[in-house]
C-alpha cells in the first residue's frame, strides 16, 4: 500500500475495510507496523532494546515502565481501527534467530498485564 493511502487510512480509522473482489465484499486491514514487534520490544540477538526485568530486588527492575510502554503502543494502535480489535505482531523476518531470548523477555511479562 502506498505510504500516502495508508496515511490516509491511519488517519481516518481506515486500515480496516471492505474490499471489492469479483463482485463480493471481503473485510480486510492493514498492519499497523507491518509485522515488526511494538518500538522497544524487539528482543532478537541483533535488537538494541532493554530486556524485561522482573525482579524487583534488581537495581535493573523495569515491569513497570515497560508494561506502561507496552499498554500505550497497544492503545495507540487501536485508536487507527474502528472494531477496536488489534493484532499485536511481535517481530519481523529474522526477529526469532535467538527465540530463547526472545521467548523469555515476553515470559517475563506473564501476569503483569
Amino acid at each position: 500500500m502506498h505510504y500516502q493511502d495508508y496515511d490516509k487510512r491511519k488517519k481516518n480509522k481506515d486500515l480496516e475495510f471492505n474490499w471489492k473482489v469479483e463482485g463480493r465484499d471481503m473485510f480486510t486491514g492493514v498492519m499497523y507496523r507491518h509485522y515488526n514487534a511494538p518500538p522497544g520490544f524487539n528482543f532478537d540477538r541483533r535488537g538494541v532494546d532493554s530486556p524485561m526485568i522482573r525482579n524487583p530486588q534488581s537495581p535493573e527492575y523495569n515491569i513497570p515502565e515497560r508494561v506502561e510502554d507496552f499498554a500505550s503502543y497497544m492503545e495507540e494502535q487501536a485508536s487507527h481501527y474502528r472494531s477496536g480489535n488489534i493484532m499485536l505482531t511481535m517481530g519481523g523476518d529474522f526477529c526469532y534467530q535467538n527465540a530463547r531470548k526472545y521467548f523469555k523477555n515476553l515470559d517475563n511479562t506473564d501476569g503483569v498485564y
